[in-house]
């Protein structure tokens, strides 16, 4: 709690909080007015930790500045106070990966409606609780103020024990939650599940082994058996029940050709019967207002955005539900209350923010609006007035009255992927983290010379820890990786053969790689929605302990928060390095052209929203993914009559004659290589578990670098609240 006050001692300095000026012996310092706004920050933010992304986001919020010039304000700041020791600072204490605090002895002196001033102690104070005043014989004198101050300090102590012991209770599951059972003796891998209303059945898909397509299964609670439902399934998903748990509807998955079928149980009939065919895409599905509708997403076309829809199951007739306000946003999950009379959704928003709404079905008014955190959540009612929030390790409850959250569960050994929830109970699907289930794989694009197969590649698995979300190469012997810790991503340089890692940058956004230049030493990455530039000096790749945040890379933004930018390149020319990307302006999409001498902006061509360089011009892709090549200059303009996905998932290169591109169906990944002299295209099919499509291409040779996965013998789980909370 920061106090209302005129200025306050830091140590041998004087702040004055009303008109913004350091003193030192109360001589006026001169400080420039972004310093002393950065140690204003670190004041009204103390005793804790700031990160540094905190001080871009709160101090220099106004423009885009690298995280050197922050630094930069940082050192300038210790010069001020004379901090210059970092082993033992006075003042400005860093730690790596957490940010940096005010560690000074802190003496608040209040406004002139305050009487006393109130001392915050440093880190050594704290340590003892007395302060002690000596007289003139050397003997200590008790003012009257100690034991106020003493009186304050213990109340503070007292008052912190007990929100401690609030938080454990809330964050340990012990005191709300009975139990945590598994319910399913089937081995494979489920996806995503629904249980009756009546508590009685699980449907789920899944699968036994990655070769294998998702289909629909039933558990019978009472029994414990397992039924499967479909057998010529392409790619079963998403599921629920309806009329009355007589049926399950589910999503057939299939990029493009996807349909949404129904299956019965009440034994009048046996067949599949198909409710929706030939959309680009069908998603999450559950149950409608009415037992004879559900409510589903979907888009008709590629060019459309999905929605949620009412389809009512008698005549099949789709009436619009939910819609997007703005271009470039997208639905991730939505469901009914279970009054039906609201309807809780989450969707990414254009910065790549994860934004939960709930809305008013009959008034049509906000319920509530608020932004997540990066992990994407599932999400269920457990009342008509509470959601749960289902995150990969943790399960949290969101109050809509009181718009307060309590963690009901943490579990950092798991991984939680889909929930399904009534007043009193949780079904969930839980994986044990302990069992490596994916991997890397460094391929040839030329077949092997002898080979049985008509096609066979030539295919290494590479020497890198689990918990990499992606890998890219940074030259013959380094590859970028990122990594996710709960909220926290990190990119690092990884040595594979030494099997060690360099941090450069570690935050909450969530980071895409998107080309590296060993010609500038130079990363390109999207932190978010943001396209940033991480320059590497010459140190980079070596082990210069204690020194690789600062001395090692300068991270510099390109793009603002509020910028709609898709992917980006370096081009380097005669007349100096730049940094093509695409931007969506008013609709539209434009490559802009970034020279990195000056750093100023200016747009190449219209109507194009991603490029990549050859010998002798460019390769366009359109806002629908269609291919066209440039000559230099612009003179001409040829279409290829070939499209890209723009999916985030999927990449593509232009490597000599070649262009390279990955695509998927969700249920096979497919690698495209078509030659720009000859014009042959030629594909390859994977298994979408056994090739994912955000691919690499190897800059010095012939390779191609992949995630393979394994099945999840992920576990269906009941967790059951306790009744006693809700009287």
């Amino acid at each position: 709690m920061q106090v209302e006050c005129n200025w306050v001692q830091l140590g041998d300095f004087k702040l004055d909080i009303q008109q913004h000026i350091l003193y030192c012996n109360d001589t006026e310092l001169s400080v420039e007015p972004k310093v002393l706004q950065l140690l204003l920050y670190l004041y009204q933010q103390q005793p804790r930790y700031v990160t540094l992304q905190e001080l871009h986001d709160n101090v220099w919020s106004d423009r885009v500045v690298s995280d050197t010039a922050v630094r930069s304000a940082i050192k300038k700041l210790r010069t001020l106070f004379n901090d210059t020791d970092l082993n033992t600072p006075q003042y400005i204490k860093s730690v790596p990966k957490r940010g940096y605090k005010l560690v000074c002895h802190i003496e608040v002196h209040p406004s002139d409606n305050q009487e006393q001033a109130m001392p915050v102690k440093s880190e050594a104070e704290s340590k003892a609780f007395h302060t002690i005043a000596v007289n003139r014989t050397g003997l200590r004198q008790w003012t009257p103020w100690y034991y106020i101050a003493l009186a304050v300090v213990i109340l503070m102590i007292t008052l912190s024990i007990f929100s401690a012991k609030q938080l454990i209770s809330k964050a340990i599951p012990s005191e709300n939650i009975i139990g945590l059972t598994s319910v399913s003796p089937f081995p494979g891998e489920k996806f995503t599940l629904e249980v009756s209303s009546d508590d009685k059945l699980i449907a789920f898909t899944g699968k036994l082994a990655s070769e294998q397509d998702n289909q629909v299964y039933l558990l019978d609670k009472q029994s414990g058996q397992v039924s499967q439902l479909t057998y010529d399934a392409s790619n079963a998903t998403f599921l629920s029940f309806a009329k009355n748990n007589s049926q399950i509807i589910y999503t057939d998955l299939i990029a493009g050709a996807c349909s949404l079928k129904r299956v019965y149980l009440d034994g009048q009939k046996s067949e599949l019967t198909p409710l929706l065919t030939s959309f680009h895409f069908i998603g999450d599905v559950h149950i409608g207002q009415a037992e004879d509708e559900v409510i589903v997403l979907l888009a008709k076309t590629l060019t459309d955005t999905p929605m949620y829809y009412r389809l009512n199951l008698d005549s099949l007739a789709l009436s619009l539900l939910l819609s997007t306000s703005n271009t470039g946003e997208n639905f991730l999950m939505a469901k009914l209350s279970p009054d039906k009379q609201k309807i809780a959704a989450i969707k990414e928003l254009n910065n790549k923010q994860i934004e939960l709404s709930v809305i008013d079905l009959t008034s049509k008014r906000q319920l509530l609006n608020k932004v997540l955190p990066h992990s994407t959540p599932r999400l269920d009612w457990k009342s008509d007035t509470e959601l749960l929030l289902l995150y990969p390790n943790k399960l949290v409850l969101l109050d809509l009255t009181s718009q307060t959250e309590e963690t009901l569960l943490v579990d950092a050994e798991s991984r939680f992927s889909w929930l399904s929830a009534s007043k009193n109970k949780l079904t969930l699907l839980q994986q044990d983290l302990s069992r490596k289930t994916q991997f890397y794989v460094e391929e040839s694009l030329e077949p092997a010379q002898t080979c049985a197969l008509d096609m066979c590649y030539q295919h290494d698995f590479l020497n890198i820890e689990g918990g990499v979300s992606s890998v890219f190469y940074a030259d013959a012997q380094y590859k970028w990786i990122t990594t996710k810790f709960g909220e926290t991503n990190e990119l690092a340089l990884y040595d594979e053969a030494a099997h060690t890692k360099q941090a450069f940058f570690i935050g909450s956004d969530e980071i895409e790689i998107l080309q590296y230049s060993v010609e500038q030493s130079a990363l390109l990455v999207k932190l978010a929605n943001r396209l940033a530039i991480l320059r590497l000096n010459a140190a980079a790749g070596q082990d210069i302990e204690g020194q690789r945040e600062q001395q090692q890379a300068t991270l510099t933004y390109l793009t603002a928060r509020h910028q709609v930018v898709s992917d980006a390149i370096f081009v380097v020319a005669e007349e100096g390095g730049y940094v093509f990307y695409g931007e969506r302006i008013g609709g539209h999409w434009q490559i802009q052209k970034l020279d990195l001498t000056n750093m100023q902006t200016d747009v190449f061509i219209q109507d194009y929203r991603s490029i990549r360089s050859t010998r002798d011009g460019y390769v366009l892709a359109n806002e629908s993914g269609w291919l066209f090549t440039m000559a230099n200059h612009q003179k001409t303009i040829m279409p290829l009559n070939k499209q890209i996905n723009f999916t985030d998932i999927t990449r593509w290169y232009v490597r000599g004659t070649m262009v390279l591109w990955s695509d998927f169906d969700y249920r096979f990944s497919y690698i495209h290589e078509f030659n720009l002299l000859s014009k042959q295209h030629q594909i390859r099919k994977a298994r979408f578990y056994h090739l994912f499509p955000r691919i690499a291409l190897s800059p010095v040779d012939n390779k191609l670098l992949y995630r393979s996965n394994t099945i999840e013998h992920n576990e269906i789980k009941e967790l059951i609240f306790d009744t006693n909370l809700d009287k």
